[in-house]
């Protein structure tokens, strides 16, 4: 009787361990199968980079860095003509060029290699270019490649700009010590400050639809500098490339940009320094001026034109503006109560009191009717010559 417990009792612990068997040897066989599954497993990019953006969108700070990041790789300074580059490698002077020019057609000789085209490339993908060729003539080539002096880019600026036309950023000495020592500091590219060097927008510039173009790199980018203007976005102010071209689109007229929008926007250094109104009424000295852009206030203008004659209605002075259906539109303001914002062209009538406009009404009738008069009383007098008879009744003479 005990064998046969002791016999049963053996194959239970016998089964169960082929059974324990079976499922390692299958977890192994599913494992094994995820594993390669995730190896033959192609990455979808476009869902990484869209589950990069939902996660970016999260946290603000993260997206402000992301933006930065993006800025700082897309404006990499790439080698263009005119430039000179110096190259080295660690331990083999022999291979040492210390002065490379790029030439106008992109290439530079680069000894042992002879002819290499380098324009458009950055300094890291040249590094790594001349990298791969050292190594047929060395184990581990250590290269640097330095930037010696920059070409003087050429930036082209079109459309509702002051001075349309070709800028170039050329470099200036700037001392660093007292010992005289000196560097080539190069003016900083954006859209913003090649913009102010061409004069400043026209004020019916549309600031947020500014592109920027080259057709030799592909770049075709839109700006909106009014968020700059408005909300301090630095990251709209992008950087240039020689060769870039920027377009600033124009509206139809000054009166589609809100007083507002208009105050910032003439007060940025975008802005020209000031702008034209033409005044004319009952002022001392009528005229066309230029108001401050800082300032563009009625008031500013009318004391351009040395205040008001004595017939002046100083209470109500009449604007007439271009609006942006291309219609003239007349609005009238008390400018001692409402010190109004002006645009450019604005024309100021400064109307007289009723009671002058009157007087000088009968003043231009009289005007008209004197020579009928002096005619007349000239006629009279000669006939009173040959008739005298004839203003007077007649028996006054018949005595």
């Amino acid at each position: 009787m005990g064998s046969k417990k002791f016999g049963l009792a053996l194959a239970i612990i016998l089964a169960f361990s082929m059974s324990l068997s079976q499922v390692k040897a299958e977890d192994a066989s599913t494992i094994s199968q995820m594993g390669n599954n995730n190896l033959t497993k192609t990455v979808d990019v476009e869902k990484f980079k869209q589950d990069l953006e939902a996660a970016a969108q999260e946290t603000p700070s993260v997206r402000a860095a992301l933006k930065a990041k993006v800025k700082t790789l897309s404006t990499r300074y790439l080698l263009s003509p005119g430039d000179s580059i110096s190259l080295s490698v660690y331990g083999e002077s022999d291979f040492a060029q210390p002065d490379i020019l790029v030439r106008p057609d992109g290439f530079a000789t680069i000894e042992p290699f002879g002819e290499i085209n380098v324009a458009g490339l950055s300094v890291d993908e040249l590094t790594d270019t001349l990298k791969t060729k050292f190594k047929t003539y060395l184990l581990a080539p250590k290269v640097s490649v330095k930037v010696n002096t920059l070409h003087s880019a050429k930036i082209y600026v079109y459309g509702a700009v002051q001075r349309p036309g070709l800028y170039q950023q050329a470099a200036t000495q700037t001392r660093l010590n007292a010992n005289g020592n000196s560097a080539q500091i190069i003016p900083e590219m954006t859209v913003a400050s090649i913009i102010s060097n061409a004069g400043g927008i026209k004020l019916n510039a549309d600031l947020r639809h500014i592109r920027v173009i080259n057709n030799e790199t592909n770049r075709d980018e839109t700006v909106d500098l009014m968020k700059m203007v408005q909300h301090g976005d630095v990251n709209q102010d992008i950087y240039l490339r020689s060769g870039d071209s920027i377009y600033i689109p124009s509206l139809d007229t000054e009166a589609q940009i809100s007083d507002d929008d208009f105050m910032l926007i003439s007060s940025s250094s975008l802005a020209p320094v000031d702008f034209p109104v033409r005044v004319t009424g009952a002022v001392s000295k009528p005229g066309v001026y230029n108001v401050s852009s800082n300032s563009p206030r009625l008031n500013s203008a009318l004391a351009f034109s040395q205040g008001y004659t004595p017939e002046a209605k100083k209470n109500l002075v009449a604007i007439q503006r271009l609006t942006n259906k291309g219609n003239v539109s007349t609005f009238y303001v008390n400018p001692n109560k409402n010190d109004v914002i002006l645009r450019p062209n604005d024309l100021i009538v400064v109307p007289e009191t009723s009671s002058s406009a009157a007087s000088k009404s009968f003043g231009l009738i009289a005007d008209i009717l004197s020579p009928v008069a002096r005619f007349g009383d000239g006629f009279n007098s000669w006939a009173e010559m040959f008739n005298p008879t004839r203003r007077y009744p007649r028996n006054l003479y018949d005595n």
